[in-house]
């Protein structure tokens, strides 16, 4: 069974998930001992009869930190502010296994937010203090340092809001980023991804398509390397509306706009609870 850390907090809301490799997995050779009576030792064909290399997973903890936007405790199981709450039976079931932090703070906007996170510094230390404003490609990330001081492999999906440059977050540091580099998407169904610096337009809805990045990047990892990746949703963001059904529990609710505008807050739960799933 796989070991897992989680620690809670709010600078949108945040949370996150370090894992170990399977202890249980048997990296041992069953047989260390070699016959070289019928060795093939001819020169230039390959030995197609030799094992495959064992591959010994790596010690240091695989590190997932998921961010939300835009979304408080008032919003958020398992703290006693706000009467109403989304259903995030996934969230809950860290929050009664993990740690929950109770005094916590953030910048009140988001641009400043991620500009601490990634630095580790006050915005009047980076001028991150406004929205908008970009990360210096002088500063030290999170990413850097995690990349040149523990051999980790990087990588950010998901919103991204420290610059508009589409090579900005591979610049300072990341290793793979795929997401939106906007503050805020007008669509969720129709939405600029940039990959690694290339933009294209994609129709997939935002909160699951940063998901199955995120789920493609890590099953595609090098077992033997330790792996850092930042999945930063736009959710629940506005611009509100009803995610695809199979998302939430709020399938009565109709998707024109004057129902949108006279109940926005059972929209913003029904993308809060999207992300949940």
């Amino acid at each position: 069974m796989k070991k897992y850390i989680y620690l809670f907090g709010l600078s949108c809301f945040l949370f996150f998930t370090a894992c170990s490799s399977d202890s249980t997995e048997d990296t041992t050779p069953t047989d260390s001992t070699t016959d070289t009576s019928e060795t093939d030792n001819t020169i230039g064909e390959e030995n197609n009869n030799d094992p495959d290399p064992v591959v010994v997973p790596s010690s240091k903890p695989n590190i997932l930190l998921i961010i939300a936007d835009d979304m408080g405790i008032d919003a958020t199981p398992g703290y006693e502010v706000g009467t109403l709450k989304p259903n995030m039976p996934n969230l809950s079931k860290l929050l009664n296994a993990g740690v929950k932090y109770t005094n916590v703070w953030s910048a009140p906007v988001c641009t400043p937010t991620r500009g601490g996170m990634i630095t580790g510094k006050y915005g009047f230390r980076t001028g991150i203090t406004k929205v908008d404003a970009p990360l210096s490609l002088t500063e030290t990330t999170l990413q850097k340092l995690v990349r040149d001081g523990s051999d980790y492999e990087t990588a950010v999906v998901g919103k991204w809001h420290l610059e508009r440059d589409a090579d900005h977050p591979n610049d300072v540091g990341v290793g793979y980023y795929a997401g939106s580099l906007r503050g805020a998407v007008t669509d969720y169904s129709n939405w600029t991804l940039t990959t690694n610096g290339v933009e294209t337009n994609t129709t997939e809805y935002i909160t699951s398509k940063y998901t199955d990045l995120a789920r493609d990047w890590i099953a595609a990892q090098d077992k033997s390397k330790p792996w850092f990746l930042w999945l930063a949703h736009n959710a629940p963001h506005s611009p509100f509306h009803l995610p695809p059904v199979d998302l939430h529990d709020r399938d009565d609710l109709p998707t024109d706009q004057a129902s949108i505008d006279a109940n926005p807050q059972s929209y913003y739960f029904a993308m809060i609870e999207s992300m949940d799933h």
